[in-house]
């Protein structure tokens, strides 16, 4: 396998950054560039690393580039490679929840997260203390540990903590910040970013995000040496098996709770039956679904 520099290193984890939609299309991205384009990486050890990303609470894709970035440069891996990988996604959010919660009220605006919220609804289905900087890195912190599947399977475990027990963001907030999480690139989990903008700005949204992602690279470097042990006991993927299973029938809840918010006439129907078409029976990656209700939602409502 060749060793990258870490220059080498910085610009390919920030272009998949960047470039990274659609939940397993991004550790699809991440192993085309590190194991067949760049060489870095044996599909061996991705193999490995991303099955024990897959049991660990967090971002699959965050915990993946974390230990992947270990191996290759170390600890400064461990550290740029999630930083680089999330920056994107992390810049675009908290921009767009600037612009959400200061021009929200503008009809083009409320056109937008119309058609985008029908949109959400169809990805939830498919899905299937101290200051407020550092109780926003505690909340975000349990999350990121008991966030069991990654992606929307987190959405549940935010939506009670933020919208119902300390009521920092309305559920049509929330699940505005879902669509704006989906609209950029990187995991579904930035959208901590979008909520901790609301509640302290720039700086909450700097604490909420580190409280989400630190738990799983912690697990990572800390198990990683002992993945081949674990990997198969029946136990471990007995607890997983049983946290997902309990997912899926709370994701099923959430999306009930969104499409009464959403699903309100004939157009929102429309694009929610339109998004389901394009990811599941076109088999389409998400972003052509998200270009597409944007254009929709500004010429229909």
């Amino acid at each position: 396998m060749k060793k990258p520099t870490l220059l080498q290193f910085v610009k390919t984890v920030f272009y998949i950054g960047i470039t990274g939609y659609g939940g397993a299309a991004i550790t699809a991205q991440i192993k085309k560039k590190l194991v067949h384009e760049k060489e870095w990486v044996a599909e061996d050890d991705f193999m490995n690393t991303l099955s024990l990303a897959q049991i660990l609470p967090g971002a699959t894709g965050v915990s993946l580039m974390g230990y992947l970035g270990y191996k290759l440069k170390g600890i400064t891996g461990w550290f740029l490679g999630p930083f680089l990988y999330v920056l994107s996604a992390f810049l675009f959010t908290t921009i767009l929840a600037f612009l959400y919660f200061q021009y929200n009220s503008l009809p083009v605006v409320q056109k937008l997260f119309m058609g985008l919220g029908a949109l959400v609804v169809a990805g939830v289905v498919l899905a299937l203390t101290g200051s407020i900087f550092w109780n926003l890195f505690l909340t975000f912190s349990q999350i990121g540990v008991v966030a069991f599947g990654g992606g929307f399977t987190a959405i549940p475990l935010i939506q009670r903590i933020v919208v119902d027990g300390n009521h920092w963001l309305s559920l049509i907030q929330f699940r505005d910040g879902i669509a704006i999480g989906q609209i950029t690139p990187g995991p579904v989990f930035i959208t901590a970013a979008f909520i901790g903008y609301k509640v302290a700005g720039w700086l909450g949204a700097v604490f909420a995000t580190l409280g989400v992602f630190l738990p799983s690279l912690l697990l990572m470097l800390l198990l990683g040496k002992f993945h081949e042990q674990i990997k198969h006991l029946k136990l471990v993927r007995v607890i997983i098996k049983g946290f997902l299973t309990g997912f899926i029938g709370i994701i099923g809840s959430v999306a009930l709770q969104f499409s009464e918010k959403s699903l309100i006439n004939w157009q929102t129907w429309a694009i929610f039956f339109a998004s389901l078409f394009v990811i599941v029976k076109l088999k389409k990656d998400v972003i052509w679904a998200i270009l597409g209700t944007i254009i929709v939602s500004l010429l229909v409502f």
